[in-house]
């Protein structure tokens, strides 16, 4: 993940989060966290949000933590500087928590989220969200879609724009046979009205306008 100057490259190795200074080229901190788990920076560099088997925050001037909470989260991001959305997958739930590191807010999702994108100007959040159907024999499959909801005003339950966008199918036989979950990501444009949606394999990339 890049803070939003790029002057701050951070990348996670096992519970260890590496902080690199691109503009010097050094390794500039190293934060050790309880567990291995999604993260994401502010874009000011001062504050970083964690995931294990809780939601952390944490402050990089001093590598401390501010609070954390008991949730399992599939993905966090930065809503500008005293924001942070994350992915509560068990329970079809995007989390807004702040400053503090407490949840404040949260919008309710169709299906399970598993990645969170926040465009630069914080006013929409996407997901990338799972749905999963078994059969009785071990055979799955497995359902894709892109939700929207617009965060610019937190003072009330963030709306859903539009309704959920179905992006693709895989699935599983009884055998093991089959792509099974695949990784996807998104691309907000700043004013919302795009997003650009790529996932693995021999797939197209999908440019997907969020107004229709």
């Amino acid at each position: 993940d890049f803070s939003g100057d790029a002057q701050l490259l951070a990348t996670r190795v096992g519970v260890s989060v590496y902080l690199f200074d691109t503009f010097n080229a050094l390794l500039w901190k190293t934060l050790h966290t309880p567990g291995p788990g999604p993260f994401a920076i502010s874009p000011n560099r001062q504050f970083l949000a964690s995931a294990d088997w809780k939601v952390r925050l944490w402050d990089l001037n001093n590598l401390s933590q501010i609070n954390e909470e008991a949730r399992s989260v599939a993905a966090v991001d930065f809503r500008g500087n005293t924001n942070f959305v994350g992915a509560v997958q068990a329970d079809n739930f995007i989390g807004v928590w702040n400053a503090q590191g407490k949840l404040r807010i949260g919008m309710q999702t169709t299906h399970g989220p598993i990645k969170l994108y926040v465009n630069s100007t914080g006013t929409r959040c996407a997901a990338i969200t799972l749905h999963v159907e078994c059969g009785a024999f071990g055979d799955c499959e497995y359902y894709y879609y892109l939700e929207i909801f617009d965060i610019s005003n937190l003072a009330i339950e963030p709306p859903r724009v539009g309704p959920p966008v179905f992006l693709l199918q895989t699935k599983t036989d009884l055998f093991g046979g089959g792509e099974g979950e695949v990784n996807s990501s998104v691309a907000i444009s700043d004013d919302a009205g795009l997003a650009l949606v790529g996932s693995e394999g021999d797939r197209p990339v999908r440019l997907i306008s969020t107004a229709d």
